[in-house]
């Protein structure tokens, strides 16, 4: 079973870069390290994709997207889902637009990263992050994991998707405005008696 979801990063690619990356997450014990490039070299990512911006003016908004494909607890090995995410990547991205692929091991689920430029280094055009093409997405990541007899998932839970600057907040345990109102909201809950008390 594979989960995928996207993320538009709009600061700094290299920040993105360097966590998808990150030894900690991507070298197993034998010193080996599930990162790769589809027409990009993962040391040299930032600066190419900067470049590829500056060539066709689109320096500004959206400056990729982080795609995050994640396997159920012991379902795949390193080796199988690194291979799928650079298949997913070729199939996905791999015509238009540069990509790093990481495969990272540090929880129970082995996951998949990707970081893509969304500027085009063929054409200049901007990747199109709309439904069409998320749905899309996941029915490549169902199509590889049935090739590798991985189970899929059948009825996704429809998630509303939260912008990557408050999914990083949330991961790093930061506290966010929404976090904190969220909390007041519960705390409300917990200590009216009535609707119009939690109201007031």
């Amino acid at each position: 079973m594979a989960v995928t979801k996207i993320f538009p990063v709009k600061g700094r690619i290299g920040k993105c870069i360097n966590y998808v990356m990150n030894p900690e997450k991507t070298v197993e014990a034998d010193g080996w390290m599930y990162v790769d490039g589809i027409n990009v070299t993962p040391e040299t990512a930032e600066k190419s994709m900067m470049s590829v911006k500056h060539r066709y003016g689109k320096e500004d908004g959206t400056m990729a997207y982080h795609v995050i494909q994640a396997f159920a607890p012991g379902e795949v090995t390193p080796e199988t889902a690194h291979e799928i995410g650079i298949k997913l990547a070729e199939r996905m991205w791999g015509d238009r637009f540069e990509v790093v692929v990481s495969t990272h091991l540090d929880h129970e689920h082995i996951h998949n990263h990707f970081v893509f430029n969304s500027v085009s280094f063929v054409d200049g055009k901007k990747y199109n992050d709309d439904k069409r093409n998320l749905y899309r997405l996941r029915e490549v990541s169902d199509e590889l994991c049935r090739e590798y007899k991985l189970s899929v998932v059948l009825n996704p839970k429809k998630s509303r998707d939260l912008p990557y600057n408050e999914y990083m907040n949330e991961k790093n345990m930061k506290l966010t405005k929404n976090a904190i109102i969220k909390t007041e909201i519960d705390e409300t809950i917990l200590t009216s008696i009535s609707r119009k008390d939690f109201f007031n």
